[in-house]
Formats: structure tokens, C-alpha cells, sequence
């Protein structure tokens, strides 16, 4: 790994990722630069689209609605894309109330998604933990954005 020649033998996960992806491409002859940068940068040039490739973990939500809708609905912030019937299709999945159609209509948006978008999905990152007994009040972070650790506590 490149970093670990450096003398940093642990570097952040999307550190990680970016050199996989990295070298993956140079496969098919893409040549790719990794520019790491701080949150609010990033933010910055991802809003104002000023890219031609970017590497973007969308939540890991138990519900599906919290990416089809934040990524590809109609009010979506991330992508500049829109397709009607697929706005249609995430409406109708959200407001579905029967378990096993609703997988169904999430199934079916998500393949329309696929086949229509200018994206591709490549991965995404699972989070394993385990915990002692003795630990209290863990609770699991759904995603990589997790800020409770500070309210668990040891107690033996």
C-alpha cells in the first residue's frame, strides 16, 4: 500500500477505498488522481459539480426511501439527473404499507435507477462490531456517520 511505505500503516477507510478504486481503473486504462480533502471542501465541489469523478458512500439506512429519495428523487441534493418515471417509482415505493410489494417497488426503482443514471454503484461499506457484556448503552451507528459513542460507558 502506498501509504504504508510512507509510515502510515493505517490510513482512513475512504483512503483505503480511493486506492483500491484507484488501481482497479488503471486496469482498464483510467487514470485516476486521489485528492483527499477536508468535509466542507468536498461538500463544495460536489454541490457546485465541479468534478469528473467522485467516489460518494451514501447512507447505510435499514430503510431504503433515505437513499432512492435523498439521491434520486425529485428533491435529491447530490445528483443532477432527473427521470419522472422514476421519481414515480420512489414516490410509489415510499408510500407503499405492504411489506413484501414494497420490496417489490424498491427492487424495481432501484434496476430502473441503474440502467438510467449516469452513476454506477460499487460497493457498500458493512461496519462490524462486536462488544463486550460489560459494555453499556452501545448502540450500533447505521452508518458511517455516527456521533453516540460518547454515551456508551464500561461497567465490569
Amino acid at each position: 500500500m502506498i501509504f504504508a511505505s510512507a509510515g502510515l500503516a493505517n490510513p482512513q477507510l475512504h483512503i483505503q477505498i480511493g486506492e483500491v478504486l484507484q488501481r482497479q481503473l488503471a486496469r482498464i486504462g483510467v487514470r485516476v488522481t486521489l485528492r483527499p480533502m477536508e468535509l466542507a471542501a468536498y461538500y463544495n465541489k460536489t454541490y457546485a459539480y465541479d468534478y469528473k469523478m467522485s467516489h460518494h458512500i451514501p447512507l447505510n439506512n435499514p430503510d431504503p426511501d433515505e437513499n432512492l429519495e435523498a439521491y434520486f428523487g425529485e428533491t435529491a441534493t447530490f445528483y443532477r439527473w432527473g427521470n419522472k418515471e422514476i421519481w414515480g417509482a420512489i414516490r410509489a415505493q415510499s408510500e407503499e404499507l405492504d411489506e413484501g410489494r414494497r420490496i417489490e417497488l424498491v427492487h424495481r426503482a432501484s434496476r430502473m435507477i441503474v440502467l438510467d443514471y449516469p452513476m454506477r454503484f460499487m460497493f457498500t461499506p458493512n461496519n462490524h462490531f462486536f462488544i463486550h457484556p460489560w459494555v453499556k448503552n452501545w448502540q450500533y451507528p447505521i452508518d458511517l456517520y455516527d456521533g453516540r459513542k460518547w454515551s456508551a460507558w464500561i461497567d465490569r
